[in-house]
């Protein structure tokens, strides 16, 4: 775990979500563009089925509405990146045909785009998760940039370290209000990439 006494690094980061967890509890809370105030925020397609498909399910209209809100668009500085990948693809059919659904699909797709992409975006990738295989993962993939690793709560604090929020405890006990289950940890990851 980082030494969070440290001061936060001037450069924004990119921020990436490989479950749809984090995106549903801050919907929850009403707080969702405080990932927006961190910098470009990539949400995969497997993620963005997950959320939203089901327009029924909880808070997957918000959801939707604030990526169509804040996709990319030409003069803006930050936007949503919502990248197709394979795996989201393969997703989107075994839920539109009733078949089993690929496990742990957002956490695969994002390593196929961090893999890809992430040194194009500039800034380091600060990847945000509830699903606590996220960093195993990604130290298996054996990914060539330098990525952090946090979970949603971590966010938070993050956050209001850095003036993106004013009450991060607050924050989450609205988040816990609504979903017990959410992930209480407060972790913070450096995962060394494996440069060729």
């Amino acid at each position: 775990m980082p030494d969070m006494s440290m001061p936060l690094p001037s450069v924004e980061p990119t921020i990436v979500l490989v479950d749809a967890s984090p995106l549903i509890h801050l919907a929850m809370a009403g707080e969702m563009d405080v990932l927006l105030r961190f910098g470009i925020v990539v949400v995969p397609d497997a993620v963005e089925i997950e959320a939203t498909f089901f327009p029924d399910k909880p808070y997957a209209r918000d959801i939707a509405a604030w990526l169509d809100a804040n996709s990319r668009r030409e003069g803006a500085n930050r936007w949503v990146e919502r990248p197709a990948t394979d795996i989201g693809e393969l997703y989107r059919i075994a839920i539109e045909t009733g078949r089993p659904r690929p496990r742990n699909a957002g956490e695969h797709a994002i390593v196929e785009w961090l893999s890809d992409h992430v040194a194009s975006f500039g800034g380091p990738a600060l990847v945000v998760y509830e699903n606590g295989r996220v960093p195993n993962l990604l130290v298996r993939e054996g990914l060539t940039e330098d990525v952090v690793v946090v979970t949603s709560r971590a966010l938070l604090n993050l956050a209001e370290r850095a003036g993106h929020l004013a009450d991060a405890d607050a924050v989450w006990r609205k988040i816990q209000g609504g979903a017990p289950q959410a992930n209480p940890a407060v972790n913070y990851q450096i995962i060394k990439g494996m440069r060729p």
